[in-house]
């Protein structure tokens, strides 16, 4: 008994030292910030979206759809501006992202239009400003700087294109993200219906006017070729680092439908590069990521596609996929089920076994070129309105001149 307690207070004393150990090296934040201007200028109304990145390679998904919304806002005579959360954006990097913009949005951009969120604090903002949130993190600095300054609108438009708590779920982001939703003073646009449905079926928020917008396909990219690869071919969007990716479960699925089916087919990963697996006879090659040109140019030349995502918006690869031509596997999640979409969609319970047999019966149905590129055409969000129609609702609640 003297033994056993020994080696309990020794337990103990080592686990006191550990805890002593974390609570000196724990990280002790500085107050909040409160960013509160000296003086707010006159001017017209202008809009102003807060977005993470105008990085060239990021230009897609997500970010171009929030910069396709700007874009709207601009073209109804409105002045811009684009903050973002950059460390840094050189001269270079401002002209990549106004060229390629230039190119897909047709969007004309000054790079006086450009500001990194440190040039933000230290400006002069005109008193009519509109602000345009398109991740937690920046909803929760629009709420503190409309709260600590006089601008004339105290509210701001909440661009919601996923449920972002699940991107580090119960976490200190987890929470931010959770609590960001939970502000009084915003108008939430959601990327799909599937999405607002969620956050109103859970009471993620509690708003009498909400709006949802069809996802941002560039269909002129997406087009399905005519004919068929001699051995199938098949492209997995992988992102190892990305949790809500489902690669584990992904590969495992994958795994076990070629060994127990054996099909001849040739796979691909693209999103996160990653090593060569090997796998009895078949070999799957990771492409790593893929630069935007290089994607369009050669998404229909797969057959089958396998997209997870565990989340209820959509999500931008699937609905690419099918609309190129293949035939796409997909995980379904609580609202989301894409297969009422179209044909080219084989949808799944995100689970490897349910996996292995939704990429079977892909591969019996990838042979029918014909019945892929009638599923190719597909209407992506039958509940939801055209991005332009959003717009002009929500701008006209700033301004009700607007129609």
């Amino acid at each position: 008994m003297k033994q056993f307690k020994r080696s309990i207070q020794r337990k103990l004393k080592h686990a006191s030292i550990r805890l002593n150990q974390q609570f000196e090296d724990a990280y002790i934040p500085a107050p909040s910030e409160k960013v509160v201007f000296k003086e707010l200028a006159d001017g017209p109304v202008k809009f102003n979206i807060f977005i993470p990145s105008l990085d060239k390679k990021v230009i897609f998904g997500g970010i171009f759809t929030a910069l396709a919304f700007i874009k709207e806002v601009n073209d109804l005579g409105y002045p811009i501006t684009i903050t973002t959360f950059d460390y840094s954006l050189s001269v270079k990097e401002k002209e990549e992202a106004i060229a390629l913009l230039s190119g897909q949005l047709n969007f004309p951009l000054q790079p006086e239009d450009i500001q990194v969120i440190g040039e933000f604090k230290h400006s002069t903002p005109g008193k009519n400003d509109i602000f345009i949130a398109t991740m937690y993190y920046t909803a929760l600095f629009i709420q503190s700087v409309l709260s600590n300054n006089a601008f004339a609108q105290k509210q701001f438009i909440y661009f919601i294109q996923d449920f972002t708590p699940g991107f580090t779920p119960w976490s200190d982001e987890y929470a931010k993200a959770l609590v960001s939703f939970k502000a009084e003073n915003f108008y939430p646009v959601f990327n799909s219906s599937l999405l607002r449905d969620f956050f109103i079926k859970h009471d993620y928020i509690n708003k009498n006017q909400s709006f949802a917008f069809k996802p941002q396909l560039q269909l002129h990219r997406l087009k399905p070729r005519a004919s068929k690869n001699p051995i199938p071919k098949l492209i997995f969007y992988a992102r190892p680092k990305r949790p809500r990716n489902l690669y584990e479960v992904g590969l495992q699925g994958l795994i076990d439908w070629l060994h127990e089916f054996k099909p001849e087919v040739e796979i691909f990963t693209a999103g996160q590069p990653h090593e060569e697996i090997k796998f009895e006879k078949w070999s799957i090659r990771s492409l790593g990521k893929m630069d935007a040109e290089k994607y369009w140019a050669t998404l229909n030349q797969y057959d089958i596609g396998l997209s997870l995502m565990l989340s209820p918006h959509p999500s931008y690869p699937p609905l690419e996929m099918a609309a190129s031509g293949l035939i796409t596997v997909t995980n379904n999640f609580a609202n989301k089920d894409l297969s009422i979409l179209s044909d080219n969609f084989v949808t799944c319970e995100p689970s490897a076994e349910y996996i292995k047999l939704a990429l079977q019966k892909a591969y019996q149905k990838c042979n029918d070129m014909d019945a892929r590129i009638k599923g190719a055409t597909y209407d992506v969000d039958e509940n939801a309105e055209e991005l332009s129609t959003v717009v002009k609702s929500v701008v006209a609640l700033f301004n009700p001149g607007t129609s």
